[in-house]
């Protein structure tokens, strides 16, 4: 059976990882307010959430403002109290509260200027053909990352914070790009004055 083909129910997961503490940002910087007013991160939410079956922000389990803005737009937040170890911690504590999926799209919060159209023409890839897959844009590997439940153990066994470069390396034969015409997949926000060159 190919791994398409073991994608039955078809139940696509986003991930979106919220659980920063913004240190080179100076704060939160998913409450921070992009040009048109929306916070970064309910903006990231937005745009993923229209390709995806379900989504689930991980949160530190103190950030009330965060939790609550999610919550008050109709988003399912999972707190991750060992946040603090890196970006692995708020991936697996994603994947552990999400056991129903078929697939997930691994989402950084700071990178709210990807197109809802480019989620769904991933999310697409991932359902047909199963696998990894990366978009790229001008032959640069972006974000999101998409894994399908075949790689569930590998993802669980990552630690620190490099999120899921180790998983990537290692199946790296079974990793898709997908160009996109899309320069948010490459775009995130570290610091106060990144987005004011939006």
């Amino acid at each position: 059976m190919n791994i398409a083909n073991q994608y039955n129910t078809r139940e696509t997961v986003g991930i979106l990882l919220a659980a920063g503490q913004g240190r080179r940002f100076g704060g939160d910087k998913c409450l921070a307010l992009l040009p048109d007013g929306a916070p970064m991160g309910l903006r990231a939410a937005q745009n993923l959430s229209a390709a995806v079956d379900t989504l689930v922000c991980v949160v530190r389990p103190d950030d009330w403002a965060l939790i609550t803005l999610f919550n008050n737009h109709g988003f399912r937040t999972v707190d991750c109290p060992d946040a603090a170890l890196g970006m692995s911690a708020s991936l697996k504590a994603g994947i552990i509260a999400t056991p129903e999926a078929q697939g997930w799209v691994i989402a950084l919060a700071d990178m709210p200027l990807i197109q809802p159209a480019t989620h769904q023409l991933l999310v697409n890839e991932l359902r047909e053909q199963g696998g990894i897959v990366r978009p790229t844009y001008a032959d640069k590997a972006g974000h999101p990352v998409l894994f399908a439940q075949q790689y569930r153990d590998d993802l669980l066994a990552l630690s620190g914070d490099s999120g899921a470069k180790a998983v990537l390396k290692r199946y790296q034969s079974q990793l898709r790009l997908l160009a996109v015409d899309d320069a948010g997949v490459l775009q995130d926000f570290d610091t106060k004055d990144s987005l004011l060159e939006i």
